[in-house]
């Protein structure tokens, strides 16, 4: 998908951390304050992208504006943030069973073929995305 529009790669960008607050915000502090530093995170859920939208304001840079950041689970907090975060929602329940009803399945038949199932999301934009500032490489901050 990233060849398509042009782009080579991820892994630059692509950064592992924890799962506390600390953890997120010390990873996006270090990949926002690169030169080449990107203008959107997509994070892998909405508690993590609080902080990298802290990290994001204590480096100077607004949220839209300079960064446009989004997250996973539409956790209630996520509508009360400053700004609103945007976030995917799934039916992570009606997911989970199915995949306890695969899992109990594959213990009683282990020699079934593979089986695939599907979830689905639902994109809630709110104000932490948009359009972002544009900026030349010769001028970044």
């Amino acid at each position: 998908m990233l060849q398509e529009v042009g782009l080579t790669g991820n892994a630059p960008f692509e950064v592992h951390c924890g799962a506390e607050l600390e953890d997120a915000y010390q990873a996006a502090s270090a990949l926002l304050s690169r030169p080449d530093r990107p203008t959107a995170l997509l994070v892998i859920n909405d508690m993590l992208a609080v902080a990298v939208m802290r990290a994001a304001q204590d480096l100077g840079l607004t949220v839209p504006g300079d960064l446009s950041v989004a997250g996973f689970d539409d956790i209630p907090f996520s509508s009360y943030t400053a700004p609103r975060l945007t976030t995917v929602t799934g039916k992570a329940e009606e997911s989970g069973r199915e995949a306890v009803r695969l899992l109990l399945k594959r213990f009683a038949e282990p020699d079934l073929p593979q089986q695939v199932t599907t979830a689905e999301a639902q994109l809630i934009i709110r104000e932490s995305t948009g359009p972002v500032t544009y900026r030349r490489k010769d001028s970044l901050h």
